[in-house]
């Protein structure tokens, strides 16, 4: 009995600030005195273990203390401990999104009534690598919200690309920005686009465990389930490069920004070989411009064979061969796909838009013994490279002097 008196104190102290038979939510006592939980288990269970229980007398306070306790109430302490949730404001809402993203092994469920380009860079690029078991992802995606470029589809065609494209849905009436990742879930004002999280000043709550169920069934049962998928990508691209996107357009250079998205690498990404062996004409240029609604300054790569056609993907990068000087060096550019597009011409259907990063000048002969090096054929014209083919053909062109 002795030991017991001797915790007799602190435990009447934080029993009585817990105040076990009213909790319903652990925002309903002050946050001062969640350190007194863990302490309040120890004792919970020294008395539980010596079973001093049945030696206190029937008429003590304590008794009625521990009968809540001991029938089931401790219980709602641990889902207290478990449920707790976590206030996080402008650059914490980025890093935990980081962190959830790369450590997320099974869920990734996204809803955000606008996306912006470039966004996937908010998540971790493990997502790349390692996709968890199920994605979802939802937008409002209409006409709409197109024209206002609340929702580039571009971000859209990137997602399909690199995950299911079943994976993505649209909703025209939700106004949540929830983000789950396994037994995590933020519920926030922040959504999908880079301005959010560099610049606006957002709020959120990251819940844990238990709490995660309740969000999980709500965007399920009240979002996903009443969300429709996504099937013209390419009229929504029409819509949105045919638009003057600086009418909607805020230039954030003006604004302070709080938090830097940091870019992405290039290890997970797909690299192509392209040659190109004949000029494609300006005529035929034009028309997969104007069909395509692709920005004049955009380069384009015409008569690409169908496998790579479906395999390519934005983002992608690609070295360009240019074949059609049959003297000279030969140029080789280091390109980012843009786009890709099917559109009936007389050089072929199916084309890729580009931006070239890097402009390489080789000699003829060296350039043949790179490929030889790379174990690609002279007269391949569509290859995907391995690590080892980009690795030897960037030393080749880095080795030399660029433009």
């Amino acid at each position: 009995m002795k030991n017991f008196l001797e915790h007799k104190s602190r435990l009447q102290l934080i029993c009585g600030f817990l105040l076990l038979k009213n909790i319903r939510s652990p925002m309903y006592f002050n946050f001062c005195f969640i350190e007194l939980i863990p302490e309040a288990l120890k004792i919970m269970l020294f008395l539980k273990s010596h079973q001093f229980v049945s030696k206190l007398p029937k008429n003590d306070n304590y008794t009625i203390c521990w009968e809540s306790i001991y029938l089931g109430k401790i219980f709602m302490l641990i889902n207290i401990i478990q449920t707790m949730a976590r206030f996080l404001s402008c650059g914490e809402l980025y890093e935990t999104i980081q962190q959830k993203s790369l450590e997320t092994k099974n869920i990734l469920w996204v809803c955000s009534p606008y996306l912006g380009l470039d966004a996937h860079k908010i998540f971790s690029q493990e997502i790349l690598k390692n996709p968890p078991v199920d994605i979802r992802f939802i937008f409002r995606v209409n006409d709409v919200a197109v024209k206002r470029g609340e929702v580039n589809p571009y971000e859209i065609q990137y997602f399909m690309e690199h995950f299911k494209g079943s994976s993505i849905r649209s909703h025209d009436t939700f106004h949540s920005k929830i983000y789950i990742f396994d037994d995590s879930a933020l519920i926030t004002s922040a959504n999908l686009t880079k301005a959010a999280f560099e610049s606006n000043v957002e709020a959120g709550v990251l819940l844990d465990a238990s709490q995660v169920d309740e969000v999980k069934a709500f965007f399920s049962a009240r979002l996903w389930e009443n969300a429709k998928p996504v099937t013209d990508v390419k009229k929504y691209k029409k819509l949105w490069n045919a638009v003057k996107k600086n009418e909607y357009t805020v230039n954030l250079s003006k604004n302070k920004t709080h938090t830097k998205i940091r870019e992405w690498t290039d290890d997970y990404v797909s690299t192509w070989y392209f040659a190109i062996p004949d000029q494609l004409t300006k005529k035929t240029e034009q028309k997969i411009k104007k069909e395509s609604n692709w920005a004049t300054k955009l380069s384009v790569a015409s008569d690409i064979g169908p496998v790579p056609f479906k395999q390519l993907k934005l983002g992608d990068l690609a070295f360009i061969v240019n074949l059609k000087k049959k003297r000279g060096k030969i140029e080789v550019e280091l390109a980012r796909i843009f786009d890709k597009s099917r559109v009936e011409t007389d050089e072929g259907d199916l084309h890729f838009a580009y931006e070239t990063k890097k402009t390489y000048s080789i000699d003829r002969n060296r350039f043949y013994q790179m490929l030889e090096n790379a174990n690609i054929r002279p007269k391949s014209y569509e290859i995907l490279l391995n690590e080892n083919q980009v690795e030897l053909i960037t030393k080749a062109l880095s080795s030399k002097s660029k433009k």
